[in-house]
């Protein structure tokens, strides 16, 4: 009697790059964080916001379009898979956080005809050289 024993290549996930905001991010414009694994089988990445989940939200790039200050966050990914060797279930490691912050200052520099204005969240009225009346981050 001859028996074939073959194990399946394994590699947990690991972390390779934990996720990086691509660009400065600017309000309303679209920006990418991307998380960087590996593993084999390739691992199956999960986005969290926060402490939630991003349903729907997979892959090593996560891309954000319209960057409102409800953006603002600490982001991290979550990378899973199964070792096809064993039952011993999923394995996961999770990335360090990164925090996306806004600069009002880069973000918003919106002129105002009149001085009518309601102030919103960190956002004030204040004086420049370019013009009287520019909403600066306060």
């Amino acid at each position: 009697m001859h028996v074939v024993i073959e194990f399946i290549k394994y590699e947990a996930p690991e972390i390779l790059e934990n996720p990086n905001i691509t660009a400065p991010p600017q309000l309303f414009a679209t920006i990418n964080i991307t998380c960087t694994v590996s593993g084999d089988p390739p691992p199956t990445i999960i986005w969290y916001k926060d402490d939630m989940e991003l349903p729907g939200e997979q892959g090593q790039t996560l891309t954000l379009e319209e960057v409102s200050l409800e953006s603002r966050g600490r982001y991290y990914c979550v990378a899973v898979n199964s070792d096809p060797n064993n039952n011993m279930g999923p394995r996961l490691v999770t990335s360090n956080e990164t925090i996306l912050n806004i600069d009002g200052m880069k973000l918003l520099n919106t002129k105002f005809s009149s001085l009518s204005v309601r102030v919103v969240e960190n956002y004030r009225v204040c004086k420049s050289v370019e013009s009287p009346y520019d909403l600066c981050y306060h």
